[in-house]
């Protein structure tokens, strides 16, 4: 038994030495605990925090940064580039979908169907298409926004200001502009208030 516990030590130890020293990744700056487990990118995941926990390691270290042993954040725009449009660097298991759903191009981990998928959809993406509909976004928020105040001024009986959540409004123009953009039409959250999404 005493040899058991032993092994398991020396095994352990022998990864925490890879995982720091030995893999190609123990040259990406980064704490020592996050060399050698996920467990605090996981629990800033699953509390919620990992944005602000990211943007804290990207503060210490820069615009790369490793956050577990097989896993590495990047703050650069254009390494960021560079790393979506190729499969040079693959996605990890966790994009793995479960069998009842269909893959599709931001879950597959399949190099063949990420291409088919973008081919598919990427020229609507593309910074052509995109300037072509700003126009009819700006439109859609600024309309959006002046018919939602003018009620708000309206209810208070002549008020001149009135106080709006703006983080929440940005929330709300923005799923109106993907209702215009994806669908043709606004889903009127900002007019609501609120979204059943």
């Amino acid at each position: 038994m005493l040899s058991l516990v032993a092994l398991v030590l020396i095994l352990a130890l022998l990864k925490v030495v890879y995982e720091r020293w030995v893999t190609p990744l123990s040259r990406v700056p980064g704490r020592l605990v996050h060399s050698v487990t996920s467990i605090p990118m996981r629990y800033h995941m699953v509390r919620g925090t990992l944005p602000e926990f990211l943007l804290q390691l990207h503060q210490q270290f820069g615009p790369v940064v490793r956050i577990s042993p097989q896993r590495v954040s990047v703050a650069d725009p254009g390494a960021v580039r560079h790393v979506l449009s190729t499969h040079y660097f693959p996605k990890t298991p966790s994009y793995d979908m479960p069998a009842v759903l269909q893959p599709n191009a931001f879950s597959t981990r399949s190099a063949e169907l990420s291409t088919e998928r973008r081919r598919q959809i990427g020229p609507g993406f593309s910074h052509w298409h995109l300037a072509l509909m700003q126009d009819e976004v700006v439109a859609c928020a600024a309309t959006a926004v002046r018919h939602k105040l003018d009620g708000m001024l309206g209810e208070g009986g002549g008020r001149e200001s009135v106080v709006v959540d703006i983080h929440r409004w940005f929330s709300l123009i923005a799923l109106d502009a993907i209702g215009v953009v994806g669908f043709g039409r606004q889903f009127g959250a900002l007019e609501r208030g609120a979204h059943k999404l």
